[in-house]
């Protein structure tokens, strides 16, 4: 039986999805991948991976929401900011677009690293974010790693490296889905998904897919080879509280949060019924599906002592 790399606690077969066994702490009810994809099958997937790259999620990036949440982060002036994993690099291209200092990204894809360095930011590495420490001894004002480390086979390596590369009075926010909240299975696309792909790997009943996914093995946006592992909050916690020279916060944001959900933006043809009848009571359905295990966005905001 594996050991959970979290809180050391016993790891048990739960289901199978997309063709890969998954197993669960008993303890802290992080879920994973149990073999874990080599790197030639991750670079394959990711070459060419540039999520979300279009003029429109640009300017929703370079809205002046994520200059208020900017300042609320308190940086010194001519700060440094630790881009790690990217993706479309609209994050550091806001940074600096805002005036708050230069950023670094770092990304696995050769293709959105060019990209990057179209949109004019100077300091781009390609390499793989667990090779952090080879390139930089900087210490960072500003670290975001958003939605990064449920890609990773090990993601420990690169929230070390993150904390060590974080300056004295530096703030580095990890964030990543939520992997016990059930908030999503208010959308009936995403909902019929998971019951697609666990019918298909296993012999369930549809009344036992229900009962997986209203419970704490619903081990929420894993899906590999993308995403590997679906993480507690109380796994993170246990992880991190090991750690004796640092003090962090726990959040959770809803899938509509227009920070952390930047491109689920407003459908400009809804029609009057959509925004003043449907939405509220979606909200209030959202609102209650939180209620076991919070919302979608798990967020660390991780400080030195």
């Amino acid at each position: 039986m594996q050991k959970c790399l979290l809180c050391g606690g016993e790891s048990e077969f739960i289901y199978s999805l997309d063709g890969y066994a998954i197993i669960q702490c008993k303890n802290c009810k992080t879920s994973r991948v149990q073999s874990m994809p080599n790197e030639e099958t991750l670079n394959n997937y990711y070459n060419g991976f540039k999520y979300s790259i279009n003029e429109e999620n640009k300017q929703l990036i370079l809205d002046q929401r994520f200059n208020k949440w900017l300042k609320t982060l308190k940086l010194p002036r001519n700060a440094k900011m630790l881009d790690i994993g990217g993706g479309n690099g609209y994050f550091s291209l806001a940074f600096e677009h805002f005036g708050y200092g230069k950023a670094t990204y770092i990304d696995l894809d050769p293709k959105a690293c060019k990209y990057v360095e179209s949109l004019g930011i100077n300091s781009v590495i390609n390499d793989n974010v667990n090779n952090l420490a080879n390139f930089t001894n900087d210490k960072f004002d500003f670290i975001y790693a958003r939605h990064v480390i449920e890609h990773l086979t090990d993601p420990l390596p690169l929230i070390d490296s993150a904390i060590n590369l974080l300056s004295d009075n530096g703030i580095f926010i990890l964030q990543l889905p939520n992997g016990l909240s059930q908030e999503r299975l208010t959308e009936k696309k995403y909902y019929n998904n998971i019951k697609t792909r666990l019918k298909k790997d296993n012999n369930f009943s549809n009344f036992k897919i229900f009962k997986i996914m209203h419970s704490n093995k619903i081990a929420a946006d894993l899906a590999p080879p993308r995403h590997l592992w679906a993480f507690s909050s109380n796994g993170l916690k246990k992880y991190l509280s090991k750690n004796k020279n640092i003090k962090f916060k726990i959040k959770t944001y809803s899938i509509m949060d227009k920070v952390y959900s930047p491109f689920m933006g407003q459908n400009k043809y809804e029609t009057y019924f959509i925004k003043k009848i449907f939405k509220p009571i979606k909200n209030i359905l959202r609102f209650l599906y939180s209620i076991p295990a919070g919302k979608t966005h798990l967020v660390f905001e991780i400080k030195k002592k």
